[in-house]
């Protein structure tokens, strides 16, 4: 698991992915790094921007999984509210997932939060917002 946004152009196929969605671009850009790995075994997937990205999934689970932040729902709402699905929550380095987290919960901490907010929200519910992610897993269920 990559993360697409920050990927440098020296990887396998990013500094001219090809594809018309932000999606057909990572799935080329995963292509091109399967293909350069050359092992069967290695099933790569890019986030399109970051981990925090899937996190927004379920802002009433967002909110209730940060101490003190029940009342922080509506703002994560409006985040979500602006982007098509939660893997596409990002413009630049400023607003990317966890920026835009830390700037509504100002003591968010990646390793301490993110994991049990990601464990409260469930696969489930990701999965439904998160196609791409959802996409990779079902590649690896059956392995």
């Amino acid at each position: 698991m990559f993360d697409y946004y920050g990927l440098p152009k020296s990887f396998p196929g990013r500094s001219n992915p090809e594809g018309d969605t932000c999606f057909e671009r990572a799935e080329f850009v995963e292509q091109a790094i399967g293909q350069d790995i050359g092992n069967e075994k290695f099933i790569p997937f890019l986030t399109l921007h970051e981990f925090e990205g899937l996190l927004f999934s379920s802002p009433a689970d967002m909110a209730a999984g940060l101490p003190g932040g029940q009342h922080l729902e509506q703002h994560f709402k409006k985040t979500c509210q602006q982007f098509s699905t939660p893997e596409e929550i990002n413009d630049q380095p400023s607003t990317a997932p966890h920026q835009r987290i830390l700037n509504i919960y100002p003591t968010y901490q990646k390793l301490t939060f993110g994991v049990a907010i990601a464990s409260r929200i469930g696969l489930q519910k990701i999965r439904e917002q998160c196609l791409h992610f959802s996409s990779w897993l079902t590649t690896l269920e059956p392995l």
